[in-house]
């Protein structure tokens, strides 16, 4: 006997109240359903249906056998669900959230190369550096940076990236290099809004206390205003890694350097992850590596 038939059977009369109806709703013959509960009664040593001319109802055992049934068929459409997802063809339209900063360095090439793979896709992209509910705004998809705000959503880490504090040569030149990060209170640091300078020392966090005349809600902006000479910024390194790279900023304080941050793919929970949002998860991943491309040849 073929158990995942018998389940489907012995479901569906038990949803639709007599042989009969479900004979006719699995296109069956009424004796060939009553055979199946049958056997599937006698192989199982239990009673699982109570039968009168007109309807039948759940046994005790009954109840219990067609609870974990229907988990075990829900569980097997799934897994058919998913199978045949890894080969269908995404299309349609895909909502994705971003950080300005991210999303301007790092987005621009993924999606290039992911809509030359996929020609059915549509791409919805919105860089925004404000806080996105994905499922009040329909988003499919969202990257961010650090601590994770919502546990509700599910979290695909992508990659991570340190963060670096950086000055020009010219601005180290004028004002000296600091030793450590208690000397950036002597200096113009270029502070993001809302958010504060992290170190570590001796395995501890230190976080000092910092004067600047510029404060900003991008890091592109800061980062430029350090190049020229402005201040002292601290930011991650997919934003300073050109720059370094090219002896525009200089890393200083690297021995005080914090753990690097996280930066995941978000999306809602679903039972079903589409084709488009599961192909473009792992183009994100693909691109982004470990250590990330955007920190090669950094100090």
């Amino acid at each position: 006997m073929d158990k995942l038939t018998a389940m489907q059977v012995f479901a569906a009369v038990v949803d639709e109240g007599s042989f009969s109806a479900a004979a006719a709703r699995l296109n069956m013959a009424k004796s060939a359903v009553s055979t199946l509960v049958k056997t599937l009664e006698a192989e199982l040593g239990v009673t699982l249906l109570n039968r009168t001319t007109r309807k039948v109802s759940l046994t005790e055992a009954g109840q219990r056998y067609k609870d974990r049934a229907e988990q075990i068929l829900s569980d097997v459409e799934d897994a058919d669900r998913e199978a045949a997802a890894l080969t269908a063809t995404p299309r349609g339209t895909l909502r994705v959230s971003a950080g300005v900063s991210f999303g301007t360095q790092e987005l621009g090439k993924v999606v290039a190369t992911f809509l030359a793979t996929y020609p059915e896709v549509r791409i919805d992209l919105q860089l925004t550096d404000r806080f996105v509910d994905l499922l009040d705004e329909g988003f499919d998809l969202a990257v961010r940076i650090g601590e994770l705000r919502d546990s509700s959503l599910i979290a695909r880490k992508l990659t991570s990236a340190r963060r670096l504090t950086c000055a020009s040569p010219d601005y180290l030149e004028a004002h000296g290099t600091p030793q450590h990060p208690n000397d950036l209170r002597q200096h113009n640091c270029l502070g993001y809004s809302g958010g504060g300078w992290s170190f570590q020392e001796q395995g501890r966090p230190l976080i000092p206390a910092l004067e600047g005349r510029l404060i900003g809600n991008n890091g592109d902006v800061l980062c430029a205003a350090a190049v020229a000479g402005s201040g002292i910024v601290f930011a991650p390194s997919f934003i300073l890694g050109d720059d370094i790279r090219a002896g525009r900023l200089v890393p200083i304080l690297t021995a005080y350097e914090a753990p690097p941050v996280g930066i995941y793919a978000i999306y809602p929970p679903s039972r079903h992850i589409s084709a488009k949002l599961r192909a473009f998860i792992d183009s994100l991943s693909n691109h982004c590596g470990s250590p990330p491309s955007w920190e090669q040849g950094l100090p």
